[in-house]
């Protein structure tokens, strides 16, 4: 009885998709190859895991004690010596001598024979279940780190954008105070919001670092590791706000 170490890729898919109606500010909006991207990190994740090793491992020993639970108890064979003369142990000097010999085989109750073969079969489902059900969690929860990654790099990515925004509006409020046409105020107030977002922005990076070792956890590995790229033009709402 034989089982994959790792998933489908369908039911992958499945849980791709489950994922992203649950968070479609994020997920909904990756390029076409998000899915897939996934999926290759799922797989990477579920290949490496020791514990889905070892839970494999005992379903397929628990698949393949299925017949052997069933089986007839093993026969038992007894050698004896009986009269044999000391101290020559010779056995032809005594005409009692014996050697018997004897065979036993042992057979159940009616009934019982099939009952235990169900019930190996039935605890074989069971892990097959249970270790089908680790897979699964283990694989949402590579997905919602996968996808945590992904938010943090893109909300970090737009919020580069909102500091060159920011570095626009100091330039231009420093043209302006230069021309006589701003007071002083404006210029110090544009300096003072560009200095706030790149303190925020050693949060936000920061914040991307943890995900990243989050993401690198579950698969043993600190490797580099790509993830799409969502798309920076539809959550405007991370745009808005004074500059």
């Amino acid at each position: 009885m034989q089982h994959p170490f790792r998933p489908p890729a369908p039911r992958l898919a499945a849980l791709v998709a489950l994922l992203a109606a649950a968070a479609p500010s994020a997920a909904a909006q990756t390029s076409p190859t998000a899915d897939s991207t996934a999926l290759a990190y799922v797989r990477e994740v579920l290949a490496v895991n020791p514990g889905l090793r070892s839970r494999w491992r005992l379903v397929r020993a628990a698949g393949r004690a299925i017949p052997a639970a069933g089986a007839l108890p093993d026969p038992m064979v007894s050698v004896g010596v009986m009269a044999l003369p000391t101290p020559s142990f010779a056995f032809a000097a005594e005409p009692m001598t014996q050697v018997p010999l004897a065979v036993e085989q042992r057979f159940p109750g009616f009934g019982k024979r099939r009952a235990e073969t169900e019930a190996a079969a039935a605890d074989s489902a069971a892990m097959d279940a249970a270790a089908r059900a680790g897979d699964a969690e283990l694989a949402a929860e590579a997905l919602i780190r996968f996808t945590r990654l992904a938010e943090r790099r893109t909300a970090l990515a737009l919020w580069d954008r909102r500091m060159a925004l920011a570095e626009v509006a100091a330039a231009a409020a420093e043209a302006r105070y230069a021309a006589g046409a701003v007071p002083q105020t404006d210029v110090l107030r544009a300096r003072m919001r560009r200095a706030q977002l790149a303190e925020e922005r050693h949060a936000l990076a920061a914040e991307v670092h943890g995900a990243l070792a989050a993401a690198n956890a579950v698969r043993a590995s600190t490797d580099s590791l790509t993830t799409p790229e969502l798309n920076l033009d539809a959550p405007a709402a991370m745009l808005t706000g004074p500059l």
